[in-house]
This record gives C-alpha cells, sequence and structure tokens, in this order.
C-alpha cells in the first residue's frame, strides 16, 4: 500500500506505490518498448559532456482526466500516480490539474553504469516533476541518487560546456541537501523551482541498470 515517507518544502516521497503483482507487469512492458540514448541528434545541456549515455523511451501524454492515449499496461501505474496527485502533501509540491498544470508527460529512462545528470532547474515552464522507480534492487553504494541541493531556489544554469553555475549557498559545497535512494517503488515528487541531480552510477553496479519513469507537469497559460 502506497506510504507517503517524506514531506517538506518542495519534495514529497512516497513508497510501495504498487503491488507486487502491478509493478512485476509494469517492467514487462516498459522492457519491450524502443530506448534511444540521450543527445543522439543533438545535444541537450542538462546532461554534461562527462555524464555518460541515459537512455529515453516513449513518452506518454496525460491531459484532463484521460488515460485512453498510454502504452497499454501503463494503467495501474497512471492510476496510481492519479491517487497521489489527489495529495495534499503532493499538490503543495507540484500543483493542482487544471488549476496549475494541465498536462503531464513522463517517459521511462535507463541509466547504465557511468550515466548521471548534472545539477539543475527543471524550466519555469513545469510546475514540478516526478521520478518513479522500477528497477527489482538497489544498494546505496551503486550509486545513482537523486540529490536535492539545498532549499527551493529559481537561479541555475548548467552548461554542456561545463561552466554552469549554481547559487552560492545553494551548492553542494554548502553542506546542505537531501539525497534520495533510488529505492524500488519509490516515487518522488520535486517542485520546479528545486535544484536536483541524478549522481553517477557506480562501477559496484555492475551489469545493473537504473529504472525509472520521469515526468512534468506543464504549467498552465
Amino acid at each position: 500500500m502506497a506510504e507517503l515517507i517524506h514531506s517538506r518544502e518542495g519534495i514529497a516521497v512516497i513508497d510501495d506505490l504498487l503491488d507486487e503483482d502491478h509493478l512485476s507487469a509494469l517492467r514487462l512492458t516498459l522492457g519491450k518498448l524502443r530506448y534511444e540514448r540521450i543527445n543522439r541528434d543533438e545535444w541537450l545541456p542538462v546532461w554534461r559532456l562527462d555524464d555518460g549515455a541515459p537512455l529515453q523511451g516513449p513518452m506518454q501524454w496525460l491531459d484532463a482526466a484521460r488515460d485512453d492515449n498510454i502504452t497499454p499496461g501503463l494503467e495501474q501505474f497512471v492510476g496510481a500516480l492519479r491517487g497521489c496527485l489527489a495529495l495534499p502533501e503532493v499538490q503543495s509540491v507540484v500543483g493542482t490539474q487544471e488549476v496549475n498544470w494541465n498536462r503531464l508527460g513522463f517517459s521511462p529512462w535507463i541509466y547504465p553504469v557511468g550515466a548521471a545528470l548534472s545539477p539543475h532547474l527543471d524550466g519555469h515552464q513545469y510546475t514540478g516533476a516526478f521520478s518513479y522507480f522500477f528497477h527489482s534492487d538497489w544498494r546505496l553504494r551503486w550509486g545513482g541518487l537523486l540529490q536535492v541541493l539545498g532549499e527551493p531556489h529559481p537561479e541555475a544554469h548548467v552548461s554542456a560546456f561545463g561552466d554552469g553555475d549554481l547559487p552560492r549557498g545553494r551548492t553542494p559545497d554548502s553542506g546542505l541537501g537531501t539525497w534520495i535512494i533510488p529505492r524500488p517503488n519509490r516515487i518522488v515528487f520535486i517542485s520546479d523551482d528545486v535544484v536536483h541531480n541524478i549522481s553517477r552510477v557506480d562501477q559496484s553496479a555492475g551489469d545493473r541498470l537504473r529504472l525509472s519513469i520521469s515526468g512534468f507537469f506543464d504549467r498552465c497559460d
């Protein structure tokens, strides 16, 4: 049964989103999709040149209360996600549908050994984002942690050339932040003004893959 285990300004964490049968079925569905390496056709600066090669699956879109345009096999996940979005603790992070956001786009991701994501903000066009972890096992020493740096802050940028900057007092050097283990069956919501990153997946993970679904809430015009 889904359980809210952590909530503070800009973050909400829920464990055990799906039951084991539905989680296993979700893995089978997502394992049949086609994935492509990011930056294959153009460079997206949020992944710096040394961030490795994550892979992204096809985008899915949710509009209003419709679920009929998503890939078959994702219905249970979408239903559980909608349940989370009704929680006040989650609404305080990403807002409310048709009030603060009007569309949700999400896709599955694969982070193999060596892959990472540099500190960044997702952009003001979104009210927030979520990440759901669906791998079968994960250990702390394997890396791939979701790291939230300091308090919410609207001023940060990154560059593919490695010269991006974070506001003074909000960088890792300040010693302030929250790290979240990508525990299987965990979903994390973050607000649009939270600087965050994914730590590099360590060599000790071997052939184990960090598997997630990540989505963004499109801000109402």
